[in-house]
């Protein structure tokens, strides 16, 4: 078939809306060859979107602004065909009145006595222009709030336990915590940067690229590059076959000398230890001496039958041992 038609003999026509300006379909059964123009879906492009869904595969949703409800908008443009609700206004009503006026289409101004001529977008009500509160308008936001009625927070990322911020644009009054910029800190530091003021640069050890590094601490999230160690990717490796790298010598040394210094004051508490031992039993021996006056010499006689071959004569020896010892005096006789 010729391109626009499909089908049996050719007698069918390609949906309108299929995309392109030849409505291109498959000759066969007509289904879409680019797709569907806005508003439109399925095979053949030949169903609008549901209520509530607009453009491009329908995927978009309409404003809840939509004066009467949000099916009400076009289903290929998004706009409100009925308006929009009081306080909104732009034809898909996505944008609030401007600070001067209110309403239904905004066309409604704010009254003279309002601060600034500023009022409610909807009711009309005056309120006080950014940064201020109370019924004089007198009253900075608190500590933490900013804007109109005091109603945004200051981002997380302003530096300080109160993420302190200007009571009328929200700027960090400190500055930002670490990885962040920008007057607001919402920013996160561009890829390759990290730290205060995203200033600093990430290592190009980092695996894959320098891209990956963590923007608040600089870490290497997706691990080093071969030969590179630690966190951040800025130490080597110690060489292959080195004995475990530099980093291990200092601590085998350690070791090493730590032993040392043990077994040195384990031997010199068994060296003392002996020495007051000795130094005891001596002064125990002295003064057993000096209460009695005297020390008694005992001396006995034990007979050891030892057989001794003499290869001589072959006689027998009897041998007698005498075993002399001094001993305090106050051991008893039968001792």
């Amino acid at each position: 078939c010729r391109t626009g038609k499909y089908g049996l003999n050719c007698s069918e026509s390609c949906s309108p809306n299929c995309r392109g300006s030849d409505n291109a379909c498959n000759h066969e059964d007509g289904t879409c060859t680019n797709g569907c123009e806005d508003g439109y879906y399925g095979d053949r492009c030949d169903t609008e979107c549901a209520a509530g869904k607009y453009g491009a595969g329908c995927e978009q949703t309409c404003s809840v602004h939509c004066a009467g409800s949000p099916d009400t908008c076009n289903h290929v443009t998004g706009h409100c065909d009925q308006g929009c609700e009081p306080g909104y206004q732009l034809q898909k009503c996505d944008e609030i009145c401007n600070l001067t006026t209110y309403g239904q289409n905004c066309s409604e101004n704010c009254s003279d006595t309002c601060v600034n001529k500023n009022c409610h977008h909807v009711t009309g009500q005056c309120r006080c222009p950014p940064g201020f509160q109370g019924e004089e308008c007198d009253q900075q936001c608190p500590t933490g709030k900013y804007g109109l009625n005091c109603s945004e927070s200051c981002s997380s990322n302003c530096r300080g336990s109160d993420n302190g911020c200007n009571h009328e644009d929200g700027t960090c009054t400190n500055g930002c915590e670490d990885g962040y910029r920008g007057d607001r800190c919402d920013t996160e530091c561009e890829a390759g940067s990290y730290g205060a003021g995203c200033e600093q640069t990430c290592s190009v050890h980092c695996a894959e690229s320098p891209d990956t590094c963590n923007h608040v601490t600089g870490d290497c999230d997706g691990g080093c590059k071969p030969g590179y160690q630690l966190k951040k990717c800025d130490q080597t490796v110690g060489s292959e076959g080195g004995g475990g790298g530099d980093s291990i010598i200092p601590a085998v040394i350690g070791a090493v000398v730590a032993v040392v210094v043990i077994t040195a004051i384990i031997v010199g508490f068994i060296i003392w230890r002996r020495r007051k031992n000795r130094s005891d039993e001596k002064q125990e021996a002295e003064e057993g001496v000096s209460s009695n006056g005297e020390a008694r010499n005992l001396s006995q006689t034990y007979a050891v039958p030892e057989l001794c071959e003499d290869k001589r004569n072959s006689k027998h020896k009897k041998v007698s041992l005498k075993f002399s010892k001094t001993l305090p005096a106050k051991v008893n006789d039968g001792g």
